[in-house]
């Protein structure tokens, strides 16, 4: 078995001669006829063009519901959010709970954990945050901290779907959806269907959601 691009199955060569084709598959470009009339769909190979969102903020002696990091106009979906604490300086009891996630301003979950002992971040679990288009999501601090308390706030959302990839058979998306791929951010998606492939009876057609995925399709054209 071979993988996409890097040869031809022998099965195929004997039963046809040539290799398998393929088409580049660029966001803006779909959706996008691929191949029109019989054909069998090879494989694919798509990376995500949307990567993980990242701030980094510190205050001293922030007051109560100043922010502390935050990030501004994410796009819409469903986000996996780390927030990673540390707290220095003067330190008392009443900072060990007083930082809470805010997103379009309001406060959407407890308060954030640190380690108490303020020696060293703390990485809070993972939080499935949904967020509208244009929506800022951030940490806050829910009371004035003690003077001289120095908060350290790392905050990472990761779009948890960062597009769908369809490839139909026919000339449009009214045809059978005969594969898919759907992975997050700062990700990769090969598959090969050898040696015998997918059969198209009608074309090759393929879709994409959120403009965020590229890529190629490998195809063998068939006689009819």
């Amino acid at each position: 078995m071979t993988t996409p691009g890097n040869g031809t199955d022998a099965a195929l060569v004997a039963l046809t001669g040539l290799p398998a084709q393929y088409q580049r598959l660029d966001a803006a470009a779909l959706p996008k006829l691929v191949y029109q009339g019989r054909c069998a769909l090879m494989g694919y190979s798509l990376e995500c063009q949307r990567t993980a969102f990242l701030d980094y903020g510190q205050k001293t002696s922030p007051t109560a519901g100043e922010i502390i990091a935050t990030i501004a106009s994410l796009d819409a979906g469903l986000y996996r959010v780390r927030i990673t604490t540390n707290l220095s300086g003067t330190v008392s009891a009443t900072d060990f709970n007083n930082m809470v996630i805010h997103l379009a301003g309001s406060a959407i979950t407890s308060n954030i954990m640190v380690d108490e002992s303020y020696q060293q971040p703390f990485t809070n679990p993972d939080q499935l945050v949904l967020v509208g288009a244009g929506q800022s999501l951030g940490v806050h601090a829910v009371s004035a901290a003690t003077s001289g308390a120095v908060y350290s706030v790392l905050i990472v959302a990761e779009p948890v779907d960062a597009g769908i990839t369809r490839f139909y058979d026919g000339s449009d998306n009214d045809g059978l959806q005969v594969a898919s791929s759907d992975f997050g951010a700062d990700y990769t998606d090969s598959r090969w269907f050898g040696p015998a492939g997918i059969l198209c009876e009608r074309g090759l057609y393929v879709t994409g959601s959120g403009g965020l995925v590229s890529g190629s399709a490998y195809f063998l054209p068939l006689p009819s």
